[in-house]
This record gives structure tokens, C-alpha cells and sequence, in this order.
């Protein structure tokens, strides 16, 4: 099994490291980073297993997508488009073959963020996210990414939700079809994708000095880290995987 991650990357160098090594112990083979950073920064992380691109340019995410689909998407089984600040956690000590052959039934499965808060941090260390940031909300978002079919997807216009070929659906973890790209129905018990979108005070406000890569290009502002910052319960499962 080849199995994929694509993403477009903006001023990442703090974090890519751990995303990558993460992964890999979860099960991807393959990494196909878009770097849309000054002067192709991350090309110092590219591998056997680690493809790095230079995308420049502002609301280029879809495209970077699209790039994925029409000249890499070939070579895999499956893939998932994720953020560096994403981490697909996988539950009920199942390896990520095994969920692909239980939950992954058609073109794609969707799995529903976790917001993670800042844990009250003001400022940014040098220690892994999985460490610094282990408080999160205690029920799930209606957002999701889809791991997917490489051979039933024909393009991206929504970052979540990718369009199909004539073949194929795209369900949740229940086995329902999903046909937006919201869906409030919490499958967190199953698998779930960290998302770390706050992360400390300091780190958002970086995150606003930089801008945005999606196609909705208004700018970040302090009321996004008030509205995500949910520290309601601990999560320890990302970092107790990696442990192991």
C-alpha cells in the first residue's frame, strides 16, 4: 500500500520535522510538500520519501491541490490533503492499513478536526507541538479532511471536500455519504485530525503577520485564536502514539 500526504506549506520550518515523523510512524510512505515560502526554504527536508515543490504566489492552495491530483495522485492508492498544523490520529490501536480497509469503502472517508487551544502558552519553545499543546475541545468540528481514493477523485474546488469521478462516494466513519463540506457528526471515537491552529499567543500572532495560502485570502485576526483556543479536556493520543 502507497499512501500519501499533500500539503502546501507557508513558513513551516518549526514544525515540518515532527509533522513528517509523526506521519511516517502512523503508516504514510510518501510526503509531496508545496512550499509557497521566500527562496524554496524547505528544500532542505526533501528525501526518498519527502518531495518538495516550490509554489509561490497568494490563494494558491486549491492549485497546489490540483497539481497533486493531476501529476502525483497516479502513483499512490491512497492520499490526504493535510496542514502542517494537522495530525491524523487514528483510534482502537488500529494501524492505518487496517482503518483504510474498514472505514475507506469507496472514493474517499472523512475525518473530523479536533481544535486544539494554546494550553495556556504566551510564547513559542523549541519543543514538539504534540508536547506543548495536549488540551483540545470535548466534541468535534464540523470541519473534516478526506482521505481518499487516488483513482476516484478527479479535482479539488474545497479544500475538505474533493470532486469525484462518475464512480464512487464519499462517506463519514458511520458509513453515511457526505455531500458538504460541513459535517456535524462526531466520529472522534474513531479517528480524528488534530488540529493545532492556535498554538501559543506569540505563534498565532506570527501566523497573522504572514498571511494566508487559501483562496479566501482575508486576513487572519485575533478574534480567529479567541473563537478556536479550546482547552476543555486533555488529549494525550497523538503524543502517546508517537511514545510508543
Amino acid at each position: 500500500m502507497k499512501a500519501a500526504i499533500f500539503a502546501i506549506a507557508l513558513d513551516e520550518e518549526r514544525y515540518l520535522s515532527e509533522w513528517i515523523q509523526y506521519h511516517t510512524e502512523l503508516g504514510f510512505t510518501d510526503f509531496v510538500i508545496y512550499d509557497n515560502s521566500a527562496n524554496n526554504r524547505l528544500l532542505e527536508y526533501a528525501s526518498d520519501s519527502v518531495k518538495v515543490l516550490y509554489y509561490p504566489g497568494k490563494g494558491v492552495q486549491i492549485s497546489a491541490y490540483n497539481h497533486f491530483i493531476n501529476n502525483f495522485a497516479k502513483n499512490f492508492d491512497y492520499a490526504i490533503a493535510l496542514d502542517i498544523d494537522e495530525f491524523l490520529v487514528i483510534h482502537n490501536q488500529l494501524s492505518l492499513a487496517e482503518f483504510i480497509q474498514t472505514y475507506l469503502k469507496s472514493a474517499g472517508v472523512i475525518i473530523n478536526w479536533k481544535f486544539f487551544g494554546s494550553n495556556g502558552h504566551l510564547q513559542y519553545t523549541n519543543q514538539p507541538v504534540l508536547e506543548r499543546f495536549t488540551r483540545c475541545q470535548d466534541d468535534a468540528s464540523d470541519h473534516f479532511k478526506t482521505l481518499i481514493n487516488c483513482k476516484l477523485v478527479a479535482r479539488y474546488t474545497n479544500p475538505h471536500l474533493p470532486d469525484l469521478l462518475t464512480l464512487g462516494e464519499i462517506f463519514d466513519l458511520h458509513g453515511e455519504p457526505v455531500k458538504d463540506h460541513l459535517h456535524p457528526v462526531d466520529t472522534t471515537n474513531i479517528a480524528q485530525i488534530n488540529h493545532y491552529f492556535c498554538k501559543s499567543w506569540q505563534e498565532f500572532n506570527w501566523k497573522i503577520q504572514r498571511g494566508r495560502i487559501t483562496l479566501n485570502v482575508e486576513p487572519r485576526s485575533t478574534d480567529d485564536f479567541f473563537w478556536a483556543n479550546r482547552n476543555d479536556v486533555e488529549d494525550l493520543s497523538a503524543l502517546t502514539f508517537l511514545k510508543k
